[in-house]
């Protein structure tokens, strides 16, 4: 039967926003990975030997958890990595396993009753219904993607402290990461405005010299207009043999 939330814990505005760095797992680093954040968590209450491992950093969140079946036989691992600018939420929650909880009080009451006929067995079926009791109950740290989607990633009750840590310190890289991408949008919308206004500035001063050329243009074809008169006065016919006659009457006898 499927897994019932009871209980979900979101980010919280009163968790604290620095980011610590430390790292307990074994995955390799990438290089220029800073402000790592790694854990071990244990998978189930009555299988310590399975640990689970989730680390964050700057660019990325990772985990690798066992699978088990009945909470105490490995049948696997679940491992993932997940870019931290693709996280849009993280949160915690505590997880009742219904069909669980129904076996373990099943084979407590057979247990109990068989005890008496067959000790051994009866034995057995109680310490199954111990386990499937214990394992009813888990702790899940929640991520949810920008598309809505969400993954729960298990680990065992007696861990929640540590997964609620991990979870303050992969909620600080996200919103980081956020801050990040909002700052450099705004630099890029700066930059964008700058390359507007120069661009035109110049298309401004392309239209003050195109206008300063067509003026100049303009003042030419005026300024030989009045100096032709005075060229065709000079090139009219008579006006060499007038000029003498008028200086001859002007000397004196």
């Amino acid at each position: 039967m499927d897994a019932t939330h009871i209980m979900t814990m979101p980010y919280s505005s009163d968790a604290p926003s620095s980011v610590g760095t430390e790292n307990v797992t074994d995955f390799m680093l990438a290089p220029g990975e800073t402000s790592v954040y790694g854990q071990q968590f244990l998978v189930s209450l009555v299988a310590p030997y399975l640990k689970g491992q989730m680390m964050c950093s700057s660019s990325r969140f990772v985990y690798k958890v066992p699978n088990t079946l009945l909470g105490i036989i490995p049948v696997g691992t679940d491992e993932n990595t997940v870019p931290v600018n693709s996280i849009s939420a993280v949160s915690t929650s505590t997880r009742f396993k219904v069909g669980r909880a129904i076996l373990a009080v099943i084979f407590l009451i057979a247990g109990l009753a068989y005890i008496g006929s067959s000790p051994l067995g009866g034995i057995i079926l109680v310490a199954l219904g111990i386990v499937f009791g214990l394992t009813a109950l888990s702790s899940a740290l929640v991520v949810t993607n920008h598309a809505g989607g969400s993954f729960g990633i298990e680990v065992s009750l007696i861990d929640n402290a540590k997964l609620n840590t991990f979870k303050t310190e992969l909620q600080n890289r996200v919103f980081a990461d956020r801050e990040a991408m909002r700052h450099g949008e705004a630099q890029d919308l700066r930059m964008q405005s700058l390359a507007m206004q120069q661009m035109q500035l110049a298309q401004m001063q392309q239209a003050q010299f195109q206008q300063g050329m067509q003026q100049q243009a303009m003042q030419q074809p005026q300024v030989q207009q009045g100096q032709q008169p005075a060229q065709l006065q000079q090139g009219q016919p008579g006006y060499s043999e007038q000029f003498p006659q008028q200086q001859a009457q002007q000397m004196p006898p």
